[in-house]
Parts: C-alpha cells; sequence; structure tokens
C-alpha cells in the first residue's frame, strides 16, 4: 500500500473527546485569531520569495480544548462563524483536527497547526510551521512529479550498527557540506557524504529509497519553514541561530541509532539538501520539482560528487554496536513493560484481518516485523465495523502487511468491555470500539474476543 500525503491526512486525523465553548477563548486564541490575516497576506506577499511558484492553501489553527480558526477557505462548515475578515470559528472536534497536516475541509486541502500543542518562543514558530504545511499542500495539489515515503518502510528500517554509524557521519559532512569555506573544503565533505550514502545502500538496500522519499518530501517543507521562520521571528539574531540549532540543525547533528528519530533525521539531510542548492543556485526550486527526480539525485547530479574512501571515524561504529544494540533491546523491555499495564487486558483476534484507516507513524514502535506498538492513534475497520484509539498504548500483530491487522491487545478499566447480541462496544479512556458478530471469552483479568 503506498503511504502518499493523502493518506497521511486521514491518518492523522483522530477523535477528540473534548468540546469547546465561546466562554474557554484565551488571550493566546485571541492572539491568533486576530494575526491570521496579517500572517495570510504577508504570506501571499513573500511565498515566491521563499518558494518560486508556491500557491497557497486555507490554513486553519485550532486548539484542543478551545477554538479552530480557519481563514482563507471557500466553504467554511456550516457549524463556523464568521468573525469579520473571512476569519471563521468552531470546534476542532468539528473536524477531528489532530497533529499539525492537512486536511480536506468540505473539499478543500488546508493546512493546519495546532497551537496549544507546546509552548513557542513567538509567534512566527507558530506561523512557519504553519507555511511548512501549506507548501505540503501546494505539493500535494500542484506537483505531481513529488516522491512520497512508504510508512511500512519506517516501521521495517533495519537497525544495524554499521550503517547507523556510516550514516552519523554522512549526516555531519552534509552539514560541514553547508559550512565549508572555500571549493576544496566543500568538495572534501561533498564526497564523504556521497561515499558514506553510496557505501550504506549495500547495507540496507531498498531502504534507502525510503530515505529518499522523505528528504524529497520533507525536505522542500522544512526549507520553507526554516526561511519563514528566520525571515519573520522578532528573536534577536544571536536566539534566531540558536533556535535553529535546536530545531533545524540537530536533526543532523546529534547523534540518533536505530528507528529513533529516524523520519525526522532525513527531515534535516533535505533542509541541508536545499539550503546547499539555494546556496549555488538560484531558481532551483521549481526545476527540482519539474525534474521528477528524488533530492538526493537532483542534489549530486548539479553538484558532481565523486566516490572516495568515506573515512568513517572509528569510535563511531563502536558507539553504534552499543547504542543500536540498546535499542533493540528498549524494544522488546517495553513491550513487556506494556504488558504489565494496569486494568483488563483485551485481545481482539481478527478472522478477517482488520484494515488500517490511519495510524500515527511517527509515534508508533515496531517491535519486530510483526508486531507495533501503537502509542497515539490507531484507527481500524472492517466493513461498517470501527475501532478507535487515540492516546492509548495498542499492540498491533500482523502476518503479511502491517496495513492488514490480525489482532490487537490493549488494556480497559475493569468492565469497559460490553457484548450484547453478538456484537462488542468499547468506549473508555481513549478507545472506541464498535464490533458486530463477535465471540466472548474471558479467563482471569484478560477478555479474548473473536471477530468473524
Amino acid at each position: 500500500m503506498k503511504y502518499t500525503l493523502t493518506a497521511l491526512a486521514v491518518i492523522l486525523q483522530s477523535f477528540v473527546f473534548s468540546g469547546f465553548s465561546q466562554d474557554e477563548i484565551t488571550p493566546l486564541d485571541k492572539l491568533f485569531t486576530e494575526s491570521v490575516v496579517d500572517f495570510y497576506r504577508d504570506a501571499e506577499n513573500n511565498a515566491g520569495e521563499i518558494w518560486p511558484g508556491m500557491t497557497l492553501s486555507p490554513v486553519c489553527l485550532y486548539r484542543h480544548g478551545g477554538p479552530a480558526i480557519l481563514y482563507g477557505h471557500p466553504d467554511p462548515p456550516e457549524a463556523f462563524v464568521e468573525m469579520g475578515k473571512g476569519i471563521f470559528t468552531g470546534d476542532p472536534a468539528e473536524l477531528k483536527l489532530f497533529g499539525c497536516t492537512q486536511v480536506d475541509i468540505n473539499g478543500t486541502l488546508t493546512a493546519i497547526v495546532d497551537y496549544g500543542m507546546n509552548p513557542f518562543v513567538d509567534v512566527a514558530e507558530v506561523y512557519a510551521i504553519l507555511f511548512h504545511e501549506m507548501h505540503h499542500a501546494y505539493q500535494v495539489t500542484g506537483v505531481s512529479e513529488i516522491k512520497y515515503d512508504d510508512a511500512s518502510q519506517l516501521m521495517t528500517y533495519p537497525e544495524i550498527a554499521e550503517n547507523d554509524a556510516v550514516k552519523l557521519y554522512e549526516q555531519e559532512c552534509l552539514f560541514s557540506c553547508y559550512h565549508a569555506k572555500g571549493e576544496k573544503e566543500f568538495r572534501k565533505w561533498l564526497n564523504r557524504f556521497y561515499s558514506c550514502r553510496i557505501y550504506r545502500e549495500g547495507l540496507i538496500n531498498q531502504y534507502t529509497d525510503y530515505e529518499q522519499a522523505v528528504e524529497s518530501f520533507e525536505g522542500p517543507a522544512l526549507f520553507c519553514e526554516y526561511k519563514y521562520f528566520m525571515n519573520k521571528s522578532v528573536l534577536n539574531e544571536a536566539l534566531k541561530q540558536n533556535y535553529a540549532g535546536r530545531n533545524f540543525f540537530s536533526l543532523v547533528t546529534e547523534p540518533r541509532y536505530g528507528r529513533d528519530n529516524l523520519r525526522q533525521r532525513h527531515l534535516g539531510s533535505g533542509l541541508m539538501m536545499a539550503l546547499i542548492l539555494d546556496k549555488y543556485y538560484e531558481g532551483w526550486e521549481q526545476a527540482y520539482y519539474d525534474s521528477g527526480m528524488t533530492l538526493f539525485d537532483y542534489f549530486t547530479d548539479h553538484f558532481e560528487p565523486t566516490a572516495v574512501e568515506p573515512d568513517v571515524p572509528s569510535e563511531y561504529y563502536s558507539l553504534a554496536e552499543y547504542h543500536t544494540g540498546e535499542i533493540v533491546k528498549r524494544h522488546q523491555k517495553n513491550l513487556s513493560g506494556f504488558y504489565d499495564s494496569e486494568g483488563e487486558m483485551v485481545v481482539i483476534d481478527f478472522q478477517t484481518a482488520a484494515t488500517v484507516k490511519g495510524f500515527d507513524p511517527m509515534n508508533a514502535e515496531s517491535v519486530n516485523d510483526s508486531t507495533i506498538i501503537n502509542k497515539t492513534l490507531l484507527k481500524l475497520a472492517g466493513g461498517e465495523n470501527e475501532f478507535f484509539a487515540l492516546n492509548k498504548r495498542v499492540v498491533s500483530i500482523y502476518s503479511q502487511s502491517m496495513w492488514r491487522i490480525n489482532k490487537i491487545i490493549f488494556f480497559v478499566p475493569e468492565g469497559s468491555v460490553v457484548v450484547k447480541e453478538g456484537n462488542v462496544r468499547i468506549e473508555t479512556g481513549g478507545i472506541k470500539m464498535n464490533w458486530k458478530n463477535v465471540e466472548t471469552e474471558r479467563s482471569g483479568n484478560a477478555v479474548k474476543i473473536k471477530c468473524n
């Protein structure tokens, strides 16, 4: 199953279990209600300088327990109230908003951002993230050649110490390319970066395709976020550089191993390639999209690196041998910890595999090639039957494809499972399930349900 951005928009939608009242408006909500028009006007005036040819989607800023603020949308939902100047507000639960992504609102792909999820340094940080998501909406609706990443590869990406050691050095070399002084230094780091990547292709084979897909799709969007923030933040230059180091460049400079922060690391390498291209080639952006190439291929085609000995420091192998091994052990420890959860264990066996309609790959842990611990979101369907889990740990087990689930396991308070006339209903603590034609067996502190 191809994991496209359109699928991601569906995957990151979820049921929100709290409503919104106009009486709960805070100064934070007013801040974004009052600033969104200026943001959008500024984006219209300056988007071409950040990414030539980029068109703008509608936007929706929201806070769970607060409002959803919709702007620039041609057909707002009926339940939303116009506040003036094309601003409409309503309940985030009405649109089932979750995360920072893009969602279809009345037939129009709309960039969304949750401004209540974390503390932020200034308003520009939130709008930079929103601009990032607007670029994704532009990619989906206007760039037919863009490459997408397959989430199933993220779940099964091999955790090999040698690959981690070489990758760490590879990303450091790319970072050094960007900061190189003069052609000779640039070429040294460029050739090492390229050679590390080619060497790793022999270690992980098709999984470098996954890496390149992430870089191709996310690199340009993170590039747009970076440029917007650096241009618009009210922080002084020293603080902006500090922010950039922590939130952008750390993706390629901080040591990570196994699947830990895997996708984000390649957001970082995509950003670095975009910044280097921007440094040397004016107007590269549209030419890249028109080329139909991956960002890595476009980058290497323009700079023509030479294969050399990667010259990875020996200590990197020792570090990776230990840290990658610890990550593999941690998967098993986390699975054991899951089975020690409080409450009644519910084991659901699907006689006909259930279809995955949504999950959050950024917050799912692949224990092995058949078991995933879903931590934030899992949505399954079997005909008219449905299962939803939000911010609740659920183990999913599959035999052939992670998109077709054979079994799930989770914990709920005792007495939460209601079976009536062969149908099961669960609605508690982030779990919602309605499934017909089941058989139930209770054993000790466990409920086993066979879905026919």
